[in-house]
């Protein structure tokens, strides 16, 4: 995801304060619990089903390009 945002063109302001919010949510969630799971698919798919659908559309586009296998096991999580 880092590298999306760091080679990202020009994004629609809304998209932007929605990824913000959800990201901002799961850290508030994950900082109550005893243990903290920073990564993971099921983590990755929990935060992918709270974002635009178009921009994890795209998300995941740019991931194939990298890791087709990840790109495809996201897939079929969502």
């Amino acid at each position: 995801m880092a590298k999306r945002i760091a080679t990202m063109g020009r994004i629609s302001p809304e998209i932007i304060r929605e990824v913000k919010r959800v990201l901002e949510k799961k850290v508030c969630t994950l900082s109550s619990e005893d243990y903290v799971t920073s990564g993971g698919v099921e983590n990755t798919v929990t935060i992918l089903k709270s974002v635009d659908k178009d921009l994890v559309k795209q998300m995941l586009e740019d991931l194939e390009k990298d890791d087709l296998e990840l790109a495809e096991t996201l897939k079929r999580k969502l």
